[in-house]
């Protein structure tokens, strides 16, 4: 009978810090939110031109035989937690559309069935007077990548006709966790 009621009250009490644990990741998501950063690894591709990217952008390529040009941008943020856990692969695509429509008269932005290869990327098709993108987000723990297909002038048709080959290239994306050194 002893124990027994020792455990009856071991299991109360591993039950109430598993309730504890559960409401606690409610009230506070940013100390439970991934926050890992990664490194992004990706392949060349048959048909694009490696050009020298700028500044703010990790690659950069061109269709040889057009301007359409492919660039992926990354962000990373080297934090004990993640503060923006809302801006994850989704929240970010909403966030892209709804600031889209609300600040750039003329243009237009629609989401279209996410794409998974060895990451799931949002994709984002934005259409203006003068160009056409389609966009890739992805968002993993700390390091969001964004790789963006367009030109100006580009037609949604001319970009559609490289949409294998833009698929072919988020499909080799890949995050690999990266540790730095904190002083």
């Amino acid at each position: 009978m002893k124990v027994r009621s020792v455990v009856l009250y071991g299991i109360v009490i591993l039950g109430c810090l598993g309730a504890f644990n559960h409401f606690s990741r409610k009230l506070n998501p940013y100390r439970f939110a991934d926050n890992q950063n990664y490194e992004i690894l990706w392949s060349e591709h048959v048909g694009w031109k490696k050009l020298s990217p700028g500044p703010q952008q990790l690659f950069m390529y061109s269709d040889r035989g057009t301007d359409i040009r492919l660039i992926g941008s990354v962000s990373r943020i080297m934090d004990e937690v993640n503060p923006t856990p809302e801006l994850d692969t989704d929240g970010l695509a909403d966030l892209y559309i709804g600031t889209t429509r609300e600040n750039m008269k003329g243009w237009s932005a629609e989401r279209h069935p996410d794409f998974a290869g060895q990451e799931r990327f949002s994709m984002i098709l934005r259409e203006g007077p003068d160009r056409t993108t389609w966009t890739a987000f992805v968002a993993k723990g700390n390091t969001t990548l964004i790789v963006s297909m367009g030109a100006n002038g580009a037609k949604r048709s001319d970009l559609e006709a490289l949409m294998p080959r833009f698929r072919a290239f988020l499909a080799d994306v890949e995050f690999r966790p990266k540790t730095y050194a904190m002083y």
